[in-house]
């Protein structure tokens, strides 16, 4: 089963997942939170998990600009480089991804640099979707532990400079951090779905805004996190 909510910001909030990342959703664009999968035939028996996806609903085009949010978590180690070689590699695989999807598309420019652990790669295209013409931006984060993290832009070209500060701005709020230090509520995900539910992230914006920004409530959250932890997998697995 699918979970979708949607919701409407009126401010920034930050975003924090399970894969060890956070973000800050654009302002004031309608949000769908998921639990979508989408199998990739470019890589195959790996999926994509579509974390969210934001519409700026007073659009005067036929699609609506968007931002989608996606990872891929494959579980495996591999040796991530930024040469030319290895960048040319990893656009053709987002173009087969594409394909795969009925979108044809051409590269206008990219740019590759090397972050923690990884790389980080950022495109421009010209793609039609549905015999539709749009742009399409996209960062894609490659991590050596086997996560991809993908935040992809689409828009109609009349409306591509309106919302490319929005996109920018929604890109660099990306902030990557060890998974293993995330501290995800495992037994409120489990009960609702999804680590992006709306009552999971308020759990969590909870702990992080409020109970982690003083001295004693960092105290108590080290401590309560070794005694929830040592039981929590067990109740969500029951759950």
């Amino acid at each position: 089963s699918t979970l979708t909510t949607k919701v409407s910001w009126s401010f920034p909030k930050c975003f924090k997942t399970n894969y060890g990342f956070s973000f800050e959703p654009p302002t004031s664009w309608s949000a769908t939170i998921s639990d979508d999968e989408l199998k990739l035939q470019s890589m195959p028996g790996e999926t994509m998990h579509i974390v969210a996806t934001y519409s700026y609903e007073n659009s005067r085009g036929i699609v609506p600009p968007t931002m989608i949010v996606g990872v891929v978590d494959s579980g495996e180690n591999w040796e991530v480089d930024v040469t030319s070689s290895s960048k040319m590699e990893i656009e053709r695989g987002f173009f087969r991804s594409l394909e795969r999807e009925g979108v044809t598309g051409t590269l206008t420019s990219s740019t590759i640099k090397q972050i923690p652990n990884g790389a980080h790669l950022a495109m421009k295209t010209n793609v039609m979707l549905y015999d539709y013409p749009l742009k399409m931006d996209a960062n894609m984060w490659i991590f050596s532990d086997g996560l991809i993290v993908q935040s992809i832009f689409m828009v109609e070209e009349f409306e591509y400079a309106k919302h490319l500060r929005a996109y920018n701005t929604f890109s660099n709020s990306f902030s990557f951090e060890p998974r293993s230090a995330g501290g995800g509520c495992l037994i409120a995900t489990a009960t609702f779905g999804s680590e992006m539910a709306p009552q999971v992230q308020f759990l969590r914006e909870i702990r992080d805004n409020t109970v982690l920004q003083t001295e004693s409530g960092s105290t108590f959250m080290a401590g309560f996190n070794q005694f929830y932890y040592s039981f929590s997998p067990a109740i969500a697995d029951y759950e």
